[in-house]
């Protein structure tokens, strides 16, 4: 069964991630989120939705065990992420859709999402784990016959870039047998930044 899901607007929310707006910022800042939600996002958004939830867990061999999946659109600096779902505003709603898929891929991959903060080298896992949702998000794209290559290297750039900010290095080239599989043997324990990327 797939979780249920809905696009949610909260001015709380808004206020935490933006505490350097005063509370007319706010408000108009939740209006232009909800304004854009409604009229630009929500019509791809339900085109795809259904599909795309339906899609991952035949992809990654592992059932939702979540039965509620809120999203949350979103103006902020910084990117999406995964916990709470948090989609960034963009002028390139197809943009947005791809990188809601991969945060999606997250949450069925990782649905505890919290647990490897406390492992070390925790940036070489998020990168590993970036890596493998990278390809199931490719292989979503692609099965729902969605026309986002561009979308999906500017997804995919974002989640190399934040982890090797500052490193001088560049991500490898994808594995090919990066699979969930190899993923889960390998415990993401043996595998250290440097064999990710290359200088």
């Amino acid at each position: 069964m797939i979780p249920k899901t809905e696009i949610v607007y909260s001015w709380p929310y808004i206020y935490a991630l933006n505490l350097n707006l005063s509370k007319e910022e706010i408000l108009a800042l939740y209006k232009k989120i909800r304004d854009f939600g409604e009229k630009r996002f929500k019509p791809l958004f339900n085109k795809y939705i259904d599909a795309i939830l339906d899609t991952i867990p035949k992809v990654t061999g592992y059932k939702w065990e979540k039965n509620y999946i809120p999203i949350y659109l979103m103006s902020m600096r910084g990117q999406s992420f995964s916990f709470p779902l948090t989609i960034k505003i963009r002028e390139d709603r197809l943009l947005m859709l791809v990188i809601l898929i991969h945060e999606l891929v997250h949450n069925n991959f990782y649905p505890r999402g919290k647990e490897k903060m406390a492992e070390p080298d925790f940036a070489s896992r998020r990168l590993l784990e970036d890596m493998a949702v990278d390809l199931v998000t490719r292989e979503v794209v692609k099965k729902l016959e969605i026309k986002a290559y561009k979308q999906i290297k500017i997804s995919s750039d974002f989640s190399s870039n934040h982890f090797l900010k500052g490193k001088n290095k560049k991500i490898k080239p994808l594995p090919i047998n990066l699979t969930k599989e190899t993923i889960k043997q390998s415990s993401l324990n043996k595998i250290s930044l440097s064999d990710l990327t290359e200088k």
